[in-house]
């Protein structure tokens, strides 16, 4: 493997490439190796994964590196990451990493990092493509005989924690013993999720029962269902079963291919669905009628309950936030695409909540980390003390017609591309948002042109105030960035 193609692994936000080419087990062992001896006194970890095939034995590799830099470790194994977040942070951790790719496909995997507050953090990103690169020096010191013990605490599961129970298993198997101390200590994995459970259920109170549709899309929230049960909702599952082949309909829910969990919703009858990614940090819903909802409109009817304050929206999102919250006092604060920026921008500014048009929600009343199961909670309490559907509060807020495209870009030119269109829309157009890749505002709409920070992909986002000015932005815009890329 070339070693500059290696090197694009070390994304913005996170690492990840295709398992096995890009990231193989050695690298994250070198890579984790040199994210603990950077992390200087902060050693408690906890490691966590989604369903991937290559998941356990990437876990056990960012395990191995992490103990043989000095740190403790503690395996949660298969479970969302918002649970991971919630782990660190109500357990003191100094940090946790997650084995997924989130939405890529089977064949990647990757290392997410979450901080002792249980959100995403920016990572030595520089450092560890250097150290990746250069290779990491072997750990010195005593070596312990052998069988000694590892300071590696695994987190077992009892028998009653259903399908999960034969995948998250885990088991502390080790690269070498050399160089490890501490001790071997245990941890109910079903403990874990009822203490997480008990906390989400305690933060809302549903007037009536619900019937919930939820889909996991054969990733990490398969082990989520009882919390919605607890609730006080009646469930009906799809796609539960964890398989890191994502069979269900892919590992990216989205409109197009939730089809048939629309139809499971009318046919049972369903108050709203909720389907996951992978690593389950983003929620997509579809309400009574079995339609898409989009997840500025969920985040503007959380806002509304609230009442007051203050919304952070990604870039992205859709103009009927400005123009729906506005008139209620509630002011909007647009801030860069990616969990890391919106989950800061919503501590800066004390916000109620914070949305991503990806379906990240940020909801601080229950904890700092992505949660769609939080959204999924408040939703449901809204709903269930609303004498109208979902489908008739969504549509009461207004439609903008909206048009977004991927088109492929090698990792190593996209943001050259990027620059190159936002000099010319300068020169063309004047003003021009450069936060995140290049957002122009007309009279016409609004039109967001930005590289993904993890994938070889250039997206562009359009929304116009009706169909006619969202035929003309889409031609122009979409004509000057294949131009720049050819």
């Amino acid at each position: 493997m070339e070693m500059n193609r290696v090197g694009t692994i070390f994304k913005a936000y996170d690492i990840r490439g295709v398992y096995g080419e890009e990231l193989t087990r050695e690298g994250a062992y070198e890579i984790s190796l040199a994210f603990g001896r950077m992390q200087k006194g902060r050693t408690r970890a906890c490691i966590g994964r989604d369903s991937r095939g290559s998941g356990p034995e990437l876990s056990d590799a960012v395990s191995n590196g992490l103990l043989d830099s000095g740190c403790d470790v503690t395996r949660v194994g298969l479970v969302p990451i918002p649970v991971l977040g919630f782990f660190a942070w109500k357990h003191g951790y100094d940090y946790g990493i997650y084995a997924s790719a989130s939405h890529n496909p089977p064949d990647y995997n990757g290392i997410r990092f979450r901080g002792s507050d249980g959100a995403g953090f920016v990572y030595p990103r520089r450092e560890l493509r250097e150290a990746y690169l250069e290779g990491v020096p072997a750990h010195t010191g005593k070596e312990e005989e052998a069988g000694g013990g590892s300071n590696v605490t695994t987190l077992r599961l009892s028998a009653q924690t259903h399908l999960f129970a034969h995948s998250t298993r885990t088991t502390a198997r080790v690269l070498s013993r050399a160089n490890r101390r501490g001790r071997n200590d245990a941890y109910e994995v079903p403990a874990l999720l009822s203490e997480y459970w008990d906390y989400v259920c305690g933060k809302v109170k549903l007037g009536r029962k619900l019937k919930l549709v939820l889909d996991p899309g054969n990733g990490a929230a398969g082990c989520m269902m009882p919390m919605y049960e607890k609730m006080g909702c009646e469930i009906y599952p799809l796609n539960t079963f964890p398989d890191g082949t994502f069979p269900g309909r892919g590992p990216t829910p989205s409109d197009k291919n939730l089809g048939a969990v629309a139809d499971y919703v009318k046919r049972v009858g369903a108050d709203f669905s909720v389907s996951f990614d992978p690593d389950a940090d983003r929620g997509i819903v579809m309400d009574d009628l079995g339609r898409f909802v989009s997840p500025e409109k969920i985040a503007i009817l959380i806002a509304k309950d609230a009442g007051r304050g203050r919304v952070v929206a990604a870039l992205d999102c859709s103009m009927a936030m400005e123009k729906t919250l506005a008139p209620l006092g509630i002011e909007v604060i647009r801030d860069r695409i990616g969990d890391l920026y919106i989950s800061v921008s919503v501590k800066e500014h004390d916000a109620t909540i914070g949305v991503e048009r990806s379906g990240h929600f940020f909801l601080p009343e229950f904890q700092s980390s992505d949660d769609p199961f939080a959204m999924s909670a408040k939703l449901a309490e809204i709903v269930s003390n609303s004498d109208k559907p979902l489908s008739a509060m969504i549509d009461e807020i207004p439609d903008y017609p909206y048009h977004y495209e991927s088109l492929r870009c090698p990792d190593a030119v996209k943001f050259d591309v990027i620059e190159k269109l936002a000099k010319r829309v300068v020169a063309e157009e004047g003003d021009v948002d450069t936060r995140d890749g290049m957002k122009v505002t007309t009279d016409r709409g609004t039109v967001l042109i930005r590289a993904s920070n993890t994938e070889p992909i250039i997206r562009i986002y359009v929304e116009g105030v009706d169909d006619a000015s969202l035929k003309f932005l889409i031609k122009k815009y979409e004509e000057m960035l294949k131009e720049a890329i050819a």
